[in-house]
Formats: C-alpha cells, structure tokens, sequence
C-alpha cells in the first residue's frame, strides 16, 4: 500500500514539472538551472556531460548528412534566427534616418548587442547559428547601402565586415566538408540576391578566400556559378539583372582560371568582353586553341586602365619578346613596383642597353614614380643618378627607404646635407604624431651617418627648441632618444 502511495506521489510530482516547464518561459529555466548548477557541482557536471554528448552526435550526424530531419530542424531554426535579427538590423537604421532625417549622421547604428549573440553562438557550438546573425546584419545593411551611399565608408565597414564573420563560422579548421558546401552556397546566394545593391566584388572575394586552392571546393562554386548563369547576357535595361549575371559570370572567370579549366571558352563566350577578369579567363582558354586569335582579342581589350588580371593573362598569351609583350611587363612594373618585375623585363628585352633609357625616362617623367626610378636606377648601378633624384623628389618616405643607398652614392657629407634640407622643410608643414614619427625615423638614419653624430645632435637640438610648442613631436624624439641611436648635442 505504502509503494502506491509512493508512486502517486512521484506520479504527481511528475505531473507539476511538465506543468511547470510548460508554462515557465526559457529566460527562467536558464536563470534557475544557474542558481542550481552553481551549488550543486555533480549536477553541474552532469548537465555539461549529456549535453555535450549530444552536441557531438548532432554534429556527426550533420556533417555526414545522415540525420536529414535534424538537419532541417537546425535550417528552419536558423531561417527564423536570421528573419529575427534582420528585422532587428533594418529597424536600427529607420531610427537613425526617423530621429536625424538621414543615414549620413555621426549617430551610427552600434552592432554590438548581435555581436555578442553570435560569439555566445560560436562559444555554444551553433556556428550556423552565428552565421545566420552575420547574414542578417551584412543582408540589412547591403538593403540600406543605395540610401547611404556607396561611398559611406561606415556603412560599407559594417558589411564587409559581418559578410568575412559569417564566412569564418563556415569555414574554421574544425569545419567538416558539408559545412564548408553550405558557407560556399550561403555566399553564392548573397551574391546573386545583393549584388546589385553593393557590388560583386566583395562577395566574389569572399568566396575566392573562402575555397583557396582547394580543388573540391572550387569545383563546387564552378558548378554553381554555372548553373546560375544566363546563356547570354541580360541588357543593361534590365539593371540588377544585368549587374548579378556580370558578377557571377566575373567569379566564374576567377574559378575558371584558378582551376585551368578549358571550358572558359565556351562558358564565357557570351560575356568575354563584360570585363577584364572574364575577358581574362576567356582568351587563356581561346588561345589553347587558336593563339592568333586570342592576341587579336587582346588588341582591342587591353588599355592602360586594364586590371592586373587581364595584363599577366595577356603576358602569357603575347609571344614573349614581341613588343606587346614588352609593353606590358613595363607596365607591369609600373604597377607591381616589384624589383622582380623590373629583372623580368631586364632578361626579357633583347637590346636592353638601347631600351632601357627610353624606360628610365618615362619612369622619369611623373613625379609620383619616383619611387620606381630609385628603385631601377639601384638595380642598373646608376648610384649618382638615384641620390639625384632622391634629393630632388624631397620625400622624406623615399629618403627613408633609401637613405643608405644615398649616403653610398653621394657620400656622407652631402646625404646629410641633403637629408637635412628635406627634414627641415617637411617639419614645416607636419602637424600629425605620426608625421612627427616619419621625421624622427629620417633623424635616425641621419645619426647612423658615419663622422656625423654630432652634427646630427646639434641638428636635433635646433628642433627642439625651434619647435618647442609641439608636444607630440618632442615626445616621439625622446622615445627615439631612450631607445639610444640620437645624441642631443648643444644648440648652435
């Protein structure tokens, strides 16, 4: 009799809980199991046990895909995250443009409170989760970008910054393949659903960082690239139409190439001249075929304002010697500031010594490519001409640079001489610490002069008490001073 008594009370005991967790909300039931948990360590340990079990066990069965219903369960669960927080993002920015009448306000809208909820996410083990928070602040944020403007830095910061988060919860190390399928196809569908409003480009970064140089994985963004692009290319008229093809057609040329894929041709014969990067990965495959005709194509297609992937697919197609070809890897050069794009076209050009003061002279020709003519006439042994040169340009980056080379070649009296000439004049204008940083990093290399410590120290006594009122650049010389290369000599 007592035993049946004894289950009627457990029986009813049983009956409150459910009643009990039924009607509690979820913001209770955690605050009470902290509450307990925190008194109760086996029961604290138990809880982390079974839950991190079962945590495991969903984990595996998703990645091996075997637990479909879970796997949907997890999808719908995240679909509403995403619709919550969305709605959340969008309602943020119509307050900033309700109370301040436009989005361009030092007012910005603060992220942090879906910040902490996606690395709360993370922490927990629901990567997806997180990555459904960043969707919805880079998605409302790529919604709102027409009305601030695609110049608005702040604005463009936001959602580049939530797009490369929600990519990192896809693609951490602990990321198994069918997770890493489900950040390719999330970006992908970004892309073709928001590419009109911000651009293509950062998307396409994205995923291009995303894959690497994993074959599998850019295979995959290939086949969906493909499958979601037109046969021919939508009109203009039809704006972001028009704007989402030309994207993926320009992410499947950055494949394309990365995979050597020879269908290029054919896949991108409709967009081959949209721009440079189709037009790149169309005429590499073109010119397997017929190398006449890929050069033709590059004829017409290359220009002074192309992009470096149209120019090293051009390097490659142009037959080497070829006075397009040369062209090109001086622009290259122009471009890269490589010293090794400046030997390629050294060893490549067949009359160097007769070429290469015609090149030296156009390098001379603007001022702002006085970096590169340093940089050649170092490599050509022309020491003179390069302390010329850095002398006249008084930059004292380039001085910086390039200060040993100077001393070497015009001796150290005269690159003192010159380097105080540039300091004196750019301390003139220079109000920022940072400036003030540059100048003092010129000062060392001005100590570092043999035979002329001294007259360096002087030097720098003479600032100091001519520029008495800048704090921050008496600041910056005494933390170049602790560090010991400066002596202060007496004020002349």
């Amino acid at each position: 009799m007592e035993r049946i008594r004894a289950r009627r009370r457990a029986s009813k005991k049983h009956r409150d809980v459910e009643t009990i967790i039924s009607i509690i909300s979820p913001d209770d039931m955690a605050d009470f199991l902290r509450l307990e948990m925190s008194n109760d360590p086996d029961m604290r340990g138990r809880l982390v046990d079974y839950f991190a079990l079962r945590r495991a066990a969903k984990k595996t069965t998703e990645e091996k895909g075997g637990d479909e219903a879970a796997k949907k369960a997890r999808d719908i669960r995240n679909e509403k995250t995403y619709r919550r927080h969305y709605d959340n993002v969008a309602a943020l920015y119509e307050a900033v443009v309700e109370k301040y009448g436009s989005l361009h306000t030092k007012k910005r809208v603060k992220f942090d409170r879906f910040e902490k909820d996606a690395r709360a996410r993370i922490k927990s083990g629901d990567r997806t989760g997180a990555a459904a928070v960043y969707r919805a602040v880079a998605e409302a944020t790529a919604d709102i970008m027409p009305k601030a403007g695609s110049d608005d830095t702040f604005y463009h910061n936001a959602f580049s910054r939530a797009l490369h988060r929600l990519a990192s919860c896809y693609g951490s190390g602990k990321a198994g393949v069918g997770l890493r399928k489900e950040g390719i196809s999330a970006i992908f569908e970004m892309l073709c659903k928001k590419s009109a409003n911000v651009g293509a480009n950062p998307y396409i970064d994205e995923l291009v960082e995303f894959c690497g140089n994993s074959r599998p994985e850019l295979e995959y963004l290939r086949d969906l690239a493909s499958s979601a692009l037109p046969a021919e290319v939508p009109p203009k008229e039809d704006g972001a139409a028009h704007l989402v093809a030309v994207g993926v057609a320009t992410l499947l040329a950055d494949v394309l190439m990365s995979l050597d894929d020879p269908s290029a041709e054919e896949i991108l014969g409709a967009y081959r001249m949209e721009n440079d990067h189709t037009c790149a990965a169309y005429v590499r495959a073109l010119a397997k075929r017929d190398r006449g005709a890929a050069q033709r194509l590059l004829d017409d297609a290359v220009g002074p304002y192309s992009y470096t992937s149209l120019i090293k697919a051009a390097l490659e197609v142009y037959d080497e010697g070829s006075p397009a070809h040369l062209k090109l890897l001086e622009d290259m050069y122009i471009r890269s500031a490589s010293a090794e794009d400046y030997e390629r076209l050294r060893s490549t050009h067949p009359n160097w010594d007769e070429y290469r003061d015609a090149v030296l002279d156009n390098l001379a020709r603007y001022s702002y490519r006085a970096y590169l003519l340093v940089q050649a006439l170092l490599i050509e042994g022309m020491w003179e001409r390069a302390a010329e040169v850095i002398s006249d340009a008084n930059d004292i980056r380039l001085l910086i640079d390039y200060h040993d080379d100077l001393a070497r070649a015009a001796g150290p009296a005269d690159a003192h001489a010159a380097c105080r000439g540039i300091v004196e004049e750019y301390l003139e204008y220079a109000r920022a610490r940072r400036e003030y940083a540059l100048a003092c990093e010129a000062l060392e290399k001005m100590a570092g002069v043999p035979g002329h410590a001294d007259d360096t120290g002087r030097f720098i006594a003479d600032i100091k008490y001519r520029y008495r009122g800048r704090r921050a650049l008496l600041e910056e010389i005494q933390k170049v001073e602790r560090r010991g290369p400066l002596r202060t000599g007496a004020m002349p």
